[in-house]
């Protein structure tokens, strides 16, 4: 390697470290941010994008397979490694085909970070090659790990989900909004008014339902693919509401109809999907729970269910002594989330708060 091309690659890692160090010491390994910036500059894609898609797929967490519950009620398939590689018939193939890319097995990119965040960035650039041969306007040279203009790879990042549709655009959206601090500070003053709710219909429902319950899940991914997920009518699972990291609510089940979230539980309770992750907090932002608490607050008064913890309930509350004073629901429940991070004091003072 020649010295001007040493030199150039020195100037953009310390151009990457000055104009995004921001975000990338807010919190997060650093070791991670290394990793992310290093393959940004060998394939020529976006830092940014990179970072983002870590964010909003995995909190960060580089996820095994022993990480993803066999159990889980949602059935959905697993995502691959920090960056949510998949390898699924409703996702579909990146875990795969960015292996190929690299030239390694798919066991490589799963068990291994770097190699996982350097097979996503390998895919995002064929992905961007591909597009631009179709007439987009894509910049891939030196300087493109630096761009901030995340907007010509909206396409692309649609691409990237494998999520089928127009829900597609969702997920674009949010990567293209994750260019913040992984873990906003809980300072910002609660919002008196709360977002609209957003109906986007799931044909995975049955019966009328008795609420007695409100049960808190989470959704251990991005918002767009849960929302995904509950419209594949073979996943048999849906959830009554999904709520983002900055307090978007989408609706896809009516309130008195059954939804699918907690096996024996669903006929008297409504199931709240929470964009965040049970194994290490991320995504439990102040606009999420402040978000939340509205609605459960409204729900609790339009079906007269009283705001303590043996009514508003986690999914993981079958491993608790909550759990037995609401026996009606029965034992069928083995998960663990909201989990440990959840800050129930917090929540349950702001249901009791007049917001």
């Amino acid at each position: 390697m020649n010295l001007v091309k040493i030199f150039s690659m020195l100037w953009i890692l310390i151009g990457l470290v000055e104009t995004f160090a921001p975000i990338a010491n807010a919190g997060q390994d650093p070791v991670l941010e290394n990793e992310l910036a290093r393959a940004a500059m060998e394939f020529k894609v976006p830092y940014l994008l990179l970072h983002s898609i870590a964010r909003v797929e995995s909190g960060g967490e580089h996820r095994l397979p022993k990480d993803e519950d066999p159990r889980n009620d949602r059935k959905s398939p697993p995502s691959y490694g920090v960056m949510g590689l998949r390898n699924d018939a409703w996702f579909g193939k990146s875990l795969l085909k960015s292996a190929q890319l690299l030239g390694r097995n798919s066991d490589d990119l799963i068990m291994d970070r770097k190699t996982n965040i350097r097979a996503a960035a390998a895919y995002l650039r064929s992905l961007a090659m591909e597009e631009d041969a179709r007439g987009g306007s894509i910049s891939m040279d030196a300087q493109t790990a630096l761009t901030k203009n995340l907007l010509p790879w909206s396409k692309v990042i649609e691409r990237y989900s494998g999520i089928p549709g127009a829900d597609a655009k969702i997920y674009a959206s949010e990567i293209l909004a994750a260019m913040a601090p992984w873990n906003p500070p809980m300072v910002e003053a609660a919002s008196q008014q709360s977002p609209p709710i957003i109906w986007d219909p799931t044909p995975n429902h049955s019966g009328r339902l008795h609420p007695r319950f409100i049960v808190i899940h989470t959704t251990e991914g991005p918002y767009a693919t849960a929302i995904s997920w509950f419209k594949n009518p073979e996943s048999a699972a849906s959830a009554h509401y999904v709520i983002r990291g900055d307090g978007a609510i989408t609706q896809m089940v009516d309130d008195d109809t059954v939804a699918w979230h907690a096996r024996c539980w669903n006929d008297y309770a409504i199931g709240i999907e929470h964009e965040a992750y049970s194994t290490n907090g991320s995504g439990m932002t102040n606009a999420l729970y402040n978000s939340s608490a509205r609605l459960v607050k409204m729900l609790a008064e339009k079906y007269n269910i009283p705001l303590d913890k043996d009514h508003i309930i986690g999914h993981d509350f079958w491993e608790t002594k909550e759990f037995l004073s609401t026996p009606v629901l029965g034992d069928c429940q083995d998960h663990n989330d909201p989990g440990p991070y959840w800050d129930w004091r917090r929540y349950f003072n702001s249901l009791m708060e007049n917001i």
